[in-house]
């Protein structure tokens, strides 16, 4: 029998999981909250759907910092 071990990420979508970070503290927080909030956030959405809604939003240096720690957070899960 081979177990194989799946990552949350593997199973939550990027976007969904941003949006559970709401009220975390922080850049990542800030940015849960900002997308919690936006309607056009692409909760069943990966990393390249945020970046591509940032893009949109002309969001400042501090956003795609944010981004940028969260994907390697959503991606050690």
């Amino acid at each position: 029998m081979i177990i194989e071990e799946i990552s949350a990420a593997a199973v939550i979508p990027f976007g969904t999981w941003l949006v559970a970070q709401q009220g975390r503290g922080g850049f990542i927080g800030g940015l849960a909250d900002a997308a919690a909030e936006d309607r056009t956030f692409p909760r069943a959405g990966d990393v390249e759907d945020a970046r591509k809604w940032l893009q949109r939003r002309m969001a400042s240096g501090d956003d795609w910092e944010a981004l940028e720690d969260a994907e390697l957070d959503y991606l050690s899960l």
